[in-house]
């Protein structure tokens, strides 16, 4: 791994400061018996989340054992429950912005 891969999140919500990194099957160690990411693939969202972050470690493995109904059930919820701990934190307000 080299330091340009160490802090990519894939899908970021900067405002909210909630991301989603995505750990590819080929980038995975493959010679654990764990299928998930290492934890130096795990290190950006250990260091972001002191500075107030929720971000999800999702390998493609576990994702691709997932129907489509879990995917969207496992993701929204998961979207929505970190958006309501960055609520609870005051990162984000409760009440949407109002546009005029």
């Amino acid at each position: 791994m080299t330091i340009n891969n160490l802090f990519l999140l894939h899908y970021v919500f900067k405002d909210q400061k909630i991301a989603i990194n995505f750990h590819l099957e080929k980038l995975l160690p493959s010679d654990r018996s764990n299928p998930g990411p290492s934890e130096m693939q795990k290190l950006p969202a250990k260091i972001l989340k002191h500075e107030g972050w929720e971000i999800l470690d999702l390998a493609e493995k576990e994702f691709n054992s997932w129907t489509f109904d879990q995917r969207v059930a496992n993701i929204t919820g998961w979207l929505r429950e970190a958006k309501a701990r960055q609520v609870k934190k005051g990162i984000v307000s409760d009440k949407p912005k109002q546009y005029v």
